[in-house]
């Protein structure tokens, strides 16, 4: 298994640069069947110069006739696959009467291709069409390179291993070059440094015209040096990854895939985990404090790693507990707002409930390529107000500390701690964490406190936060309107995992960078569609004191009703620098724009900034007449009438709202 590193929960489409061509083709003469489509062609290079192999891009088709069918082809009309232009269309897109489509797919070649579009009313004649197709395409710049160390001493044939670390761990183009300033004195191949003759040389990595430096001063063949060892320490704390190697007791070994923790020591996994690659030429005195953490274990320790906390080491360094936020306080707070016959009448057709059992089957939503009839009577209630108490009382037990670098967002380590057992376990971290360029940096702490779930602020603010919690657990869930006999308001909580991945084995939310598991599927499980492999490792070290468990059965969190609400209390309650948590911008108070927010639309807090949070990189920027932002407005209405609670002058919508990982201003 790869090495688990911190990752904000971020937009699938960031905004970027991205070309756009414009033509207009006349249809050929005649009555055109299904079976003779008109083509309308043009040499479009759709793909820009610097695009790169599987990256996500937007096809927008505009045609101005009320064309039913559109499809992206190759000029002979084969719809293109897999193995050469993009990934996943399988015929005709069929968007009714529409004159505006929109594909994601990703790029699964390198060279610009040629594209051709179908487009007309399948068994009908054509009429000329205008084609549109835009191309965005997601460039993330190298901002640093650094290097493990900054001077280097060896004497004459001897030779050490430099290691470069690129920043951010999503840049585009991390291939790291590697030069010497006079190859006389010392030589460098794939960062391995060779002292060739004594003098002094200085070696660069370079990585998107970003780079380093490492001095190497070479002395002629004495004494060894016996202060360091040939390659950095072995360390219990550190997760290991193929092609690592280190110094152990003497003798030099390489990492064969993966091995962290004192079981996993280079000696105990020698010909498993561990290859031998030698003995040291020379060795360093021994101690036990080697290969342990360093001078300051909170900041070195790695993620997984759990640590008992006396009494006093919790309050210094989680603070006293706020008996408010205590369990059975957070479910008093809970039930006050919104008691069980309330929220029975709010959601009758919630998944597993009778009424969803006993559904027609010939309503769309339940089609039996989903759940026949049989299927859904061994479904029990997943969105019970039992297990939605049950979440709350479980989640009030637990605290969440997000420390970043300061000045440096995207670098963060996440951690949990456990009331309870006053246990706490790192979730996650960023590779930069303890990059030598920031080792120094002061941290920035954020501690929020889980059972703080609808217990702040006014009464009125308590309740404007559980509309904007129901009304988008309503939009990511509901069943929409019910052949036009049900109103969509009473059909949230209608499905409880992402309906086009049900049963699926594999999906598109896999971020191989990250630890996950073959043959399971990351995809939206829960209330607010708990998905990604990254998400998942966090939610299941807090739910089991184990990042792997939910990584391995992820499908776990769509058979328990619990952990569906708990990760969706969760998400909503946690910070993901730079977003802040949906809880924090609807209680007054406690949040503060930055300059970057203020300066990119996102200074207002309330129901719109809720949106940007789950779901800005698609939904920013958009007025109610947005189809998406649009519903959720309408369910956040429905629930603050019912609560009786003010929201004029609220800013309900994204309009004007940039992305939080925009780069423009």
């Amino acid at each position: 298994m790869k090495r688990i590193i911190s990752v904000l929960i971020c937009a699938l489409i960031v905004l970027s640069t991205f070309a756009v061509c414009t033509f207009t083709a006349s249809a050929a003469v005649g009555d055109y069947t299904a079976a003779e489509p008109v083509l309308y062609s043009a040499d479009v290079n759709i793909l820009p110069e610097a695009a790169n192999y599987n990256d996500l891009i937007t096809f927008t088709v505009v045609t101005d006739t009320n064309t039913s069918k559109v499809k992206i082809c190759g000029e002979n009309g084969a719809i293109f696959t897999l193995a050469n232009a993009l990934d996943g269309f399988n015929g005709y897109t069929d968007s009714g009467s529409r004159r505006t489509w929109t594909f994601s797919k990703r790029i699964q070649i390198i060279e610009p291709k040629d594209l051709y579009i179908y487009a007309g009313n399948c068994c009908y004649g054509y009429s000329d069409s205008e084609v549109v197709i835009e191309s965005q395409n997601t460039i993330i710049n190298v901002t640093s390179v650094t290097l493990n160390k900054s001077t280097l001493s060896l004497t004459v044939g001897q030779t050490s291993a430099l290691t470069a670390t690129v920043s951010p761990q999503n840049a585009t183009n991390k291939t790291v070059a590697w030069s010497t300033s006079d190859g006389s004195v010392a030589t460098v191949s794939n960062g391995t440094v060779t002292a060739v003759a004594a003098g002094t040389a200085t070696i660069t990595a370079t990585a998107d015209g970003k780079s380093a430096q490492c001095v190497v001063t070479v002395t002629a063949q004495g004494e060894p040096d016996l202060t360091e060892p040939p390659y950095p320490f072995w360390k219990n704390y550190l997760t290991y990854t193929g092609g690592e190697t280190v110094y152990y007791k003497g003798k030099i070994y390489t990492c064969n895939y993966w091995a962290k923790g004192q079981d996993y020591n280079p000696e105990a996994k020698q010909g498993a985990e561990w290859t031998l690659v030698g003995d040291a030429e020379w060795t360093v005195p021994e101690d036990d404090k080697n290969y342990t953490y360093e001078s300051d274990p909170d900041l070195y320790a790695d993620i997984g790693t759990v640590v008992q906390l006396t009494d006093e080491q919790a309050i210094e360094k989680w603070g006293a507990l706020n008996t408010a936020y205590l369990p059975e306080n957070a479910v008093a707070h809970f039930t006050e707002l919104l008691p069980r016959e309330d929220y029975e009448a709010l959601f009758p057709y919630r998944f597993g409930s009778d009424n969803w059992k006993n559904l027609p089957i010939q309503y769309p939503q339940f089609s039996d390529t989903k759940y026949d009839l049989a299927a859904r009577q061994t479904k029990t209630d997943y969105y019970s107000y039992d297990n939605l108490i049950s979440a709350v009382e479980w989640l009030a037990n637990s605290m969440i500390m997000i420390q970043n670098v300061e000045d440096a967002d995207y670098c963060t380590r996440i951690t949990c701690f456990d009331k309870t057992t006053k246990q706490e376990i790192v979730l996650s971290q960023d590779g930069d964490w303890i990059a030598e360029w920031n080792i120094t940096k002061p941290r920035v702490t954020k501690i929020v406190d889980l059972g703080a779930f609808l217990a702040d602020g006014t009464l009125s603010e308590r309740k404007r936060e559980l509309a904007a919690f129901l009304a988008n657990i309503s939009h990511e869930t509901g069943g929409g309107w019910l052949e036009g006999q049900i109103d969509e308001l009473y059909t949230g909580l209608y499905w409880n995992e992402e309906v086009n991945h049900i049963g699926a084995t594999s999906s598109g939310y896999l971020n191989t960078a990250y630890d996950y598991y073959p043959g399971v599927s990351y995809h939206g499980r829960g209330p607010i569609q708990l998905s990604w492999n990254f998400n998942y490792a966090q939610f299941s070290g807090i739910v089991y004191g184990d990042c792997g468990v939910l990584l391995e059965h992820p499908e776990t969190v769509a058979s328990d009703g619990v952990l569906g609400f708990m990760s969706a209390i969760w998400f909503w309650m946690t910070p993901q620098p730079p977003k802040p948590a949906c809880h924090e911008v609807m209680i007054d108070g406690l949040w503060t724009p930055s300059a970057k927010d203020i300066a990119q639309g996102r200074s207002e807090p309330g129901f719109g900034m809720t949106i940007m949070i789950i779901n800005g990189g698609l939904e920013g920027n958009c007025t109610e007449s947005d189809g998406r932002v649009g519903r959720r407005i309408r369910y956040y209405r429905h629930y603050t009438d019912i609560m009786n609670v003010d929201i004029t002058g609220e800013k309900l919508d994204t309009a004007g709202m940039m992305s939080f990982y925009a780069t423009t201003t």
